[in-house]
């Protein structure tokens, strides 16, 4: 470092410049500018060593003055990226993204390094996407030389080195397009990778071309081995980062076999951030073979690669996700990656008296990984293994090698295991058992009072010393709201901003049994919703993110929700897991609609544990028990739908458009809520010039006003931060919100869809729906579903199109024919739906009752 000027931290001239860089357009702009300012004076305070710079892509009245109100009167400059030059004293600075946080004594430890003149690497930044539990952060390097060969996010670098614009250093959301940006280093070569090009999608020609990659690091590793005879460390983690955001992508692969032989293996194993079957993925293909099955054990469980540690045999590889006690026996059921590890290597279960129990390994479709070219890299595994329940007696989880040595294995732990991962006095109860966790050893007791209150006690301890005060808190009002609560707690929901679907109807329909006497049963909502106060109405409703539906849902016997993600599952956000022990409620998926296509990766068995899973027809129900779910004819019920109980025929002149969503070009979830981030460049994808251009096509409009007809387009609610996207026609009205979809499918004539369920609904109406798939050949490759038992050119119920004039033509022939669905079609609703009776709540209702007295016998 002895090129580097000399810092005089006595002058008036900042140490460090920090550039926060948002854009003011987007909807979360001013929460993550707030989460940032606030860690940092949090975490600083108020000194001058540092200069905190706020920049925008342009000049901004309003954010200038949000930013003003989020600093609570601490000195913040604001500039636009032209202003950056005069703004900008610091002799060192870097840039990072509004929404990433300080933490800890991280930003402290790297002024002292700044003022000593030395280098290394701090971790100084939580980004947004980090917050979600996990104590990892970006580590932000000092660079003070002026040989980085790549810029990232977290580099803090001298002033003095830097020949190009200061605006070279933004990160890459600043701008509208592209993927690459020239390092902001002397006579360089090199690009920096725009991190977040690669959520982008991948048909927008300005986006990600995956030819470009070997190109542009190839011209930065030629750099790296010329200048220091070697690719870089620091390199190789850029490389590695890249990768990881493409391992689940098709297309890539070449390009990575390009790049791998520079990869150390002792790189890939430690990137951050990267699952373990990501990294095995990469060191398969750089070797050519599989890995695992070279590895060596060494005593203490690590397995080695040569002088690798590819990793130590415990958690990571083995999960238990579900814990059941009934008849004498306890059954575990996880998942494992430990058959990777090839015949070598047998999993099982002891017991405190020796007895051995070795564990099958079943493969299970749902959990399998599909690498880069496309073919399938992990095929995943999982097992069950039940033995008897003794109290007085242990067992644990080992896995043993050919020769005879065996390594204890301390699982992780699912939600509905009972237990907290790494939390040395969990433990749970259920009928008349208590399971304590020691260290992977589970030990099996006889429920007494005392010995419940001695486990609880123990745990509150370990928690307040963990300074998981809210946690404590939490438990402690779930147990002084036991002794006050003389009914079992049902919660039922839809969305939680929104009713109107199945939950809102079983809610009704309970609210005329005898359910409601029998139970305190509540609907779960936001207050802010529009539909808050009309759900009061009906029944007792429970504030969600509330502390009583908080405290509620830890005591609920019964889960009814047409959703099946936190909402249904989990309450407590990410501190959830430490109340693992309470969870003994029945999930009762009701759906959002018809189950069409594979969406067992997602709703399996392991995944969330559903105790009554409703179906709609035979090929649905017979889709789910013989597909990959792991469900039993106990848990899925063929009783329709509760919302087909209220779907009437009033139909009217009125056009329907309502296509469902797109995993590749939906945003990020905002922070603390349900709703997605705006994308940038959504107007440019096949999905938005496809409807944009429907909505507006004249042919269209012209026949509409021919025959009387008036249309509503309406997005999924994944999409609702797109709706400014798109404009009304004369005919055609962009619907805002959520749709009433009820009244839209009682009203409406005919139907355009695209894979969406909504068309089950009205085609149980006998009403022309027309299946638009402008991306047939595509969508199942950049979507979360698989494809299922129904497919729509054989099952579907009615024409499929692939382009607007193929759309456009059908409308028009349904509007001059009276809107009547056609015979074939006809025939395909009456052998599709199992009942049309307007049964179906009482049908699941009475499964639940099915449930629960099971559960208690």
């Amino acid at each position: 470092m002895e090129n580097h000027k000399s810092l005089d931290v006595s002058r008036k001239m900042p140490l460090l410049s920090v550039l926060i860089v948002s854009d003011p357009e987007k909807p979360s702009f001013h929460d993550y500018i707030k989460d940032t300012l606030n860690s940092f004076y949090k975490e600083y305070g108020t000194g001058d060593q540092i200069q905190v710079v706020v920049a925008f892509p342009q000049a901004n009245p309003e954010a200038e003055r949000l930013v003003k109100e989020a600093s609570r009167g601490c000195a913040v400059d604001v500039a636009t990226e032209d202003q950056l030059e005069e703004t900008v004293r610091g002799e060192y600075v870097a840039a990072i993204e509004a929404g990433d946080m300080f933490y800890g004594e991280g930003l402290r430890k790297l002024l002292g390094e700044l003022s000593n003149h030395t280098s290394g690497v701090y971790e100084v930044i939580a980004p947004k996407e980090e917050r979600a539990g996990r104590e990892e952060s970006v580590r932000m390097s000092i660079f003070a030389e002026s040989e980085l060969p790549v810029y990232p996010r977290g580099v803090v670098i001298a002033r003095s080195v830097l020949q190009d614009p200061l605006k070279e250093l933004l990160p890459g959301d600043m701008r509208a397009c592209g993927v690459c940006w020239k390092a902001a280093l002397a006579d360089r070569g090199y690009v920096r990778l725009n991190y977040d090009a690669f959520h982008l999608i991948h048909n927008h020609p300005s986006f990600f071309d995956y030819a470009v990659i070997p190109e542009v690091m190839q011209s930065a590793i030629d750099f790296s081995i010329e200048r220091y005879g070697c690719v870089e460390d620091f390199l190789q983690t850029i490389i590695v980062g890249m990768f990881r955001r493409e391992l689940d992508k098709h297309g890539s692969a070449e390009a990575v076999r390009q790049l791998l032989p520079y990869i150390d293996d002792e790189n890939i194993m430690a990137k951050r951030r990267m699952g373990f079957l990501g990294k095995l993925c990469l060191l398969d293909m750089k070797h050519g073979k599989p890995i695992l099955p070279e590895c060596t054990m060494m005593d203490a469980g690590q397995l080695m690669l040569g002088d690798t540690q590819i990793c130590t045999l415990g958690s990571r590889q083995f999960k238990v996700d579900i814990i059941e006690i009934a008849d004498g026996m306890i059954t575990f059921r996880g998942r494992t990656e430990l058959h990777l590890l090839g015949d070598r290597y047998k999993i099982f279960i002891t017991s405190s008296k020796g007895k051995r129990k070795y564990i099958d390994m079943i493969p299970f479709p749902p959990f399998n990984r599909v690498g880069l070219d496309g073919e399938v890299y992990y095929e995943g595994r999982r097992f069950e293994v039940t033995v008897p329940v003794r109290t007085g007696q242990s067992y644990m989880f080992f896995v043993e090698d050919d020769l005879g040595r065996t390594f204890q294995l301390a699982p992780r732990w699912g939600n509905y295991s009972g237990f907290v991962d790494k939390a040395p006095f969990s433990y749970f109860s259920r009928n008349g058992i208590i399971v304590t966790n020691r260290g992977g050893t589970l030990s099996m007791h006889e429920y007494t009072k005392k010995r419940y209150r001695k486990n609880e006690i123990e745990f509150l301890k370990y928690l307040i010393h963990r300074k998981r005060y809210a946690v404590a808190g939490y438990r402690i009002l779930y147990h002084l709201d036991r002794i006050f609560s003389k009914k079992p707690i049902w919660i039922l929901a839809d969305r939680p901003h929104v009713a109107g679907d199945n939950g809102e109807h079983m809610f009704r329909y309970l609210q005329t049994t005898d359910a409601v006497k029998k139970n305190d049963i509540y609907f779960l909502i936001k207050e802010e919703s529009p539909d808050y106060q009309r759900m009061k109405k009906i029944g007792k409703v429970l504030k969600y993110g509330s502390v009583k539906h908080k405290v509620k849902f830890l005591q609920a016997q019964a889960i009814l929700c047409a959703a099946a993600n936190d909402l249904a599952t989990n309450a407590l956000g990410k501190s959830g897991h430490f109340y693992r022990d309470f969870y003994n409620f029945d999930f009762v998926y009701l759906r959002h609609g018809v189950s069409h296509n594979d969406q067992s990766r997602w709703i399996n068995r392991l995944n969330k544990n559903i105790k009554v899973l409703v179906a709609t027809c035979r090929p649905e129900y017979e889709g789910i028990l013989n597909g990959p779910y792991d469900y039993t004819p106990q848990e899925v019920k063929l009783t329709g739908l509760p919302r087909f109980d209220n779907l009437y025929d009033e139909s009217e002149k009125k056009l329907a458009i309502l296509p469902t969503w797109r995993k590749d070009i939906q945003g990020e979830v905002l922070n603390r809520s349900s709703q997605r981030d705006y994308v940038g460049g959504f107007k440019d994808t096949d999905y938005y010039i496809f409807y944009d251009s429907l909505i507006h096509d004249e042919r269209l409009l012209a026949a509409m006003e021919k025959y009387g007809y008036e249309g509503v387009f309406y997005l999924h609610p994944a999409f609702e931060a797109q709706l400014e996207d798109f404009t009304s026609s004369r005919r055609i009205t962009v619907g805002s919100g959520v749709a009433d979809y009820q009244k839209v499918f009682r009203e409406s004539a005919i139907m355009v869809t695209d894979y969406s369920s909504v068309a089950f609904d009205f085609a149980y109406l006998k009403k022309p729906v027309i299946y638009s798939q402008f991306d047939e050949d595509t969508f199942y490759q950049n979507h979360s579903w698989g494809k299922g038992y129904f497919t729509y050119r054989e099952d579907g119920f009615g024409p499929i199109t692939n382009t607007v004039e193929q759309t456009v033509d059908e409308l028009i022939y349904y509007m001059e024919n009276g809107a009547k669905m056609k015979q074939e079609y006809v025939d395909k609703v009456d052998n599709f739906f199992a009942y049309t009776d307007r049964h179906n709540c009482e049908r699941v209702y009475h499964a639940v009752l099915e449930d629960i007295e099971r559960k208690n016998r």
